[in-house]
């Protein structure tokens, strides 16, 4: 995995050099990880399966059980270059920024549809990460997945609203009514041409799915 990730770094011109894992012992572990926690895992977690956890301190650990049943714990740190010695400094991943975390956690993912047919379900894909970085994630799927795997995910991001990324069957929106109901439509339903630019036209409100802002401007506020 460590390949997978350090190649993604280095396509994405991210500054990161590399990574590595440290393997550690459960009563190192422990200190940052409950205990409950590890227990849980060493009764869940099969024989020869492997998983990611994150510590409520933002570090990563890669877990795995071998077949005699006993667990391994590796804490997963990124190496950063020094632009003028070239010396490589490793980081925990509780320094690193929300963004890189963010991309942490969704490359296994990436790795597992690459590899085999999955669908992977994201919630605000997005989230914490440039737009340039989002769409770059989309097109390095795009680019690797030979199999049928998918993914289905909501975002905010706009810049995503291009009919070069995505067919118009692909992007759909949420429209809350006066109700409080949620109704989903795709774009397909008003049939745009392709050349259009479908971010411009979905801000003038052509598509609908866009927030009600009150003129704030009018309202009297007291202090």
């Amino acid at each position: 995995m460590a390949t997978v990730y350090e190649q993604f770094f280095r396509d994405l011109d991210l500054g990161i050099a590399g990574i590595k894992e440290i393997e550690i012992e459960q009563d190192v572990a422990s200190r940052e990880i409950p205990e409950k926690v590890l227990n849980d895992l060493k009764k869940m977690l099969k024989n020869g399966r492997q998983m990611t956890l994150a510590s409520p301190n933002k570090s990563r650990y890669r877990i795995t059980k071998n077949e005699k049943g006993e667990l391994k714990i590796y804490k997963i740190i990124l190496l950063h270059e020094m632009a003028q010695t070239h010396e490589q400094v490793p980081f925990d991943l509780r320094d690193e920024s929300d963004g890189t975390l963010r991309l942490i956690d969704l490359i296994p993912a990436l790795v597992e549809m690459c590899d085999k047919e999955k669908l992977f379900v994201i919630d605000e894909l997005d989230r914490s990460m440039h737009a340039q970085l989002t769409r770059a994630f989309l097109e390095y799927f795009f680019s690797c997945s030979s199999s049928r795997s998918q993914i289905l995910a909501t975002t905010h991001e706009l810049d995503l609203l291009d009919l070069e990324l995505l067919r118009r069957d692909e992007i759909w929106f949420i429209e809350k009514d006066h109700g409080s109901v949620s109704n989903l439509y795709s774009l397909e339903e008003f049939k745009p041409r392709y050349d259009k630019d479908i971010r411009k036209g979905y801000l003038q409100g052509r598509f609908g799915a866009i927030p009600v802002i009150r003129n704030l401007e009018t309202r009297m506020w007291s202090k």
